[in-house]
């Protein structure tokens, strides 16, 4: 188990029972939960919580950042998506220019680069968009298997 702590620190146990270790986030680059691989980025914005999601690994990448923060009333967590060719050098993704950065890094899929530039996909179907290359890539990989 894996839990963001504060500053750039995690909180990690190899096991339910297991004792919690706190580790800093210069001591490794990447790491992999449930299948899911994240990475350390040296970003100055992330100085506070440098940990990536990475989301699309195509040559173009698409990762999400997640952050908390605490207004009077509740707790909350911030996604915003980020785009770059590694971790340390990224850009965020804003929505005037999600048809051309999201064609960019799906180029591969042409049915879903054509439903982006559709506008079928808005920035706010992000995890659509996301699911949906997934899907596409779990696909092709199993066709080129094949042969």
């Amino acid at each position: 188990m894996m839990r963001l702590a504060s500053g750039d620190n995690i909180v990690f146990k190899d096991s339910l029972k297991g004792a919690r270790r706190k580790i800093h986030t210069d001591q490794f680059k990447s790491f992999v939960v449930n299948g899911d691989s994240l990475v350390v980025s040296q970003y100055a914005d992330f100085e506070n919580s440098p940990i990536l999601l990475v989301a699309i690994d195509n040559p173009l990448k698409l990762y999400k950042h997640f952050e908390m923060s605490n207004n009077i009333n509740n707790m909350a967590r911030l996604t915003d998506y980020y785009f770059g060719p590694d971790a340390d050098i990224v850009t965020e993704l804003v929505r005037s220019k999600f048809i051309e950065v999201m064609s960019q890094i799906v180029a591969d899929d042409t049915e879903l680069v054509t439903a982006i530039k559709n506008k079928s996909y808005r920035y706010g179907d992000m995890d659509d968009v996301i699911k949906k290359y997934k899907e596409f890539r779990k696909s092709k990989d199993a066709a080129s298997q094949k042969q």
